[in-house]
Parts: structure tokens; C-alpha cells; sequence
């Protein structure tokens, strides 16, 4: 039993090694994220924040519906004018921006007339810590940061991360809490950007955390259920783990004018952060492509009735220092190793 164990292990990490590039899309319910991004278009007067406006954007980019240009070119004029701001308050604010740019084939090297790979750098301290209230998350947003804007950021960056790992494999807000989906989520995505032997391993152990962490009805528990399900499936998407069962519950949350609901009301905040989900898309490949093209059923999983004003928007504490509002290997070659190891072993005991 230990040899299995041992042989699963070993297996797993080379099983993510191979994905660590980051796995293709799963097969986007386009229906659902449209539906959920067109409600989102109506929540953007008065204003939002520079960082709910980018959470937003971020989910925008995951739909495909063209209509939602106008919502689009209003949001990126407002975010870049906000930049040289929200870029200087740090805490991976940096890296939340070049996933936007480059999400809109704009400059990460020139967004708002900021350079957002100095930026990242800047905020990133010698041991590798990000921003004035280090986290998991901090360090995934700007490792993502890095990869889209197609740098190199500073080894420490993954070093720090590192030191933050569970004995379990998952990831809180500080080193030695306990481990949580946001946090864990937002270490997996830095973790798919470390393609060192250390770094494939900690993400195998995270993976496996999370798989353990999930829910029979496909949900993780976190700050807010709907927000830390999103993000942790997308995430574990991208290393390659199919998120069928969260994107089945999170369907169920969608309520029938869209949007995402908290506590039966539509939530911004929660169907922004869903949209990477339901658009089969992560911080790490997500692009602004539109199209008119359904590939699922345009009708929402629930038929709760959503009230006409939508709740406070709220999400994971695991933030940015700048935000305001509150705020991640193909399994038949897996099991095909797995097999074929097991009966080494049987045939040499």
C-alpha cells in the first residue's frame, strides 16, 4: 500500500508537469457567461471602483457576446485612467492590471501610462513577498502578472510561495492558517507559471488539496461559497483537473436575469468572479473574443427569483491593497500510469 502511494504521488506530479503550461479551455457554457455578462453591463452606473471596475473587465473578457464592447471601452478608459494609482497601492494590484491588458491585446509595458512589469517589480520585496500585507493570493495575482505581460518576474517571487505551503498541501491568508480555496486557488495559478521541480511539486500537492476540499455538491466552502468556487475551479481548469461538478453547482446559483446570486440576490462581485468559470477561461489565458456563437443552453440552471437591487457585492478578503471592496495531468493518462505501475509492482513483490 505505501509503494501505490508513493507510486500515485510520483505519477501525479509528472501527470501535472505535463499541463503545467496551462491546459486548453474546458467547454465554455458561452450561454451562461453571456447571460451573466450582460447583467453585469447593468451594474456599472455610478461607476465602480479601479478594482471592481478590473474584476469586472476580467469576467467581460471570459463572455463573448459583442454587444458587450461599448461596457468594455467604457471600463478600460476608466481603469487606465486609474492606473498610475491603483498600480502605486501594490499588493498585486500590478498584476491584476497586466492580466487586464493583456486580456485586450493591449501593452502591459504601457497601460495608462504605467509600466506595469516595473510596477509588479517594485512591488515584489527581496524575499519575495508581495505588497504591505503578503499573501497567497498577492503572489499568484503577480505571478499571473508576469506570464501575461511575457516577463520574467523575480525568483523569489516563487521562493516566498513556496514557504507558504500547508503541510496539506493547501495554501491561507498567512503561513500556518488554514488552508483555504481563494488562497489556494490564486497558488495554483502562480504555481502553473513555476516550471522548476520544486515548484511542479507544490502545485501537485495543492491540486490535491483542493480535490480533497471539494464538496459532494461540487462547492468549496470559503468566505463567500459561490466567489471561492469560481476561482479555485478555474484554477484547478488550468492544471488540468475538469471542473464539471463546480460548474454544474455554480449553474445552479445563476439566477434567471444572469447574474450570479449571494444569498438569493444578484452579486457583481460574485458573477465577475464566476465568469472565468462558466467562460472555461482562467487569469492565465483569459482573452476578449467576441463572438456570437452559443455552445449550451441559454436558460439558467435555477428558477430563483431575483430580488430588483442587487445585494452588496462581496467576495474574498484575499485581495489587492487596493481594492476598496472585499475581493484560483489529463486524468486517463494518470490513471493508464497508475495501472501499469501497479502491475510492475504485483509482478515483482
Amino acid at each position: 500500500m505505501t509503494i501505490m502511494r508513493r507510486l500515485f504521488a510520483a505519477l501525479s506530479l509528472s501527470a501535472l508537469v505535463s499541463v503545467a503550461a496551462v491546459s486548453p479551455a474546458h467547454a465554455a457554457d458561452t450561454a451562461a457567461a453571456n447571460a451573466a455578462a450582460t447583467w453585469l453591463t447593468t451594474q456599472v452606473s455610478p461607476a465602480p471602483t479601479t478594482g471592481m471596475a478590473g474584476e469586472i473587465l476580467i469576467g467581460l473578457a471570459s463572455a463573448t457576446d459583442p454587444a458587450l464592447q461599448p461596457t468594455i471601452d467604457a471600463l478600460l478608459a476608466q481603469v487606465k485612467s486609474g492606473a498610475p494609482t491603483y498600480a502605486a497601492a501594490g499588493g498585486g494590484a500590478p498584476g491584476k492590471l497586466a492580466i487586464i491588458a493583456d486580456a485586450y491585446g493591449l501593452s502591459p509595458t504601457s497601460f495608462g501610462g504605467v509600466n506595469l512589469v516595473t510596477s509588479m517589480t517594485a512591488d515584489t520585496a527581496a524575499d519575495g513577498s508581495v505588497g504591505s500585507w503578503p499573501s497567497a493570493f498577492s503572489s499568484g495575482l503577480t505571478m499571473a502578472g508576469f506570464k501575461r505581460a511575457g516577463a520574467t518576474g523575480p525568483a523569489a517571487l516563487s521562493t516566498w510561495l513556496l514557504s507558504q505551503q500547508n503541510a496539506d498541501g493547501g495554501f491561507g491568508y498567512a503561513v500556518g492558517a488554514p488552508s483555504d480555496a481563494d488562497n489556494t486557488a490564486l497558488a495554483i495559478i502562480g504555481l502553473l507559471t513555476d516550471t522548476t521541480p520544486a515548484g511542479q511539486a507544490a502545485l501537485a500537492k495543492a491540486v490535491a488539496w483542493a480535490q480533497g476540499a471539494q464538496q459532494a455538491n461540487g462547492s468549496w466552502t470559503g468566505y463567500v461559497p459561490v466567489n471561492s468556487t469560481c476561482v479555485l475551479a478555474s484554477a484547478l481548469e488550468s492544471a488540468g483537473v475538469a471542473p464539471t461538478k463546480a460548474l454544474a453547482w455554480v449553474k445552479t446559483q445563476q439566477l434567471a436575469n444572469g447574474a450570479i446570486g449571494v444569498d438569493g440576490s444578484g452579486d457583481v462581485f460574485a458573477t465577475a468572479q464566476c465568469l472565468p468559470l462558466l467562460g472555461g477561461v482562467s487569469y492565465l489565458n483569459v482573452v476578449w473574443t467576441p463572438t456570437k456563437t452559443v455552445t449550451s443552453s441559454p436558460s439558467p440552471t435555477t428558477a430563483t427569483t431575483p430580488t430588483t437591487t442587487p445585494a452588496p457585492s462581496r467576495g474574498v478578503p484575499a485581495k489587492t491593497s487596493a481594492d476598496p471592496e472585499p475581493s484560483a495531468a489529463p486524468f486517463a493518462v494518470l490513471v493508464a500510469l497508475v495501472v501499469a505501475s501497479a502491475i510492475v509492482v504485483r509482478r515483482t513483490a
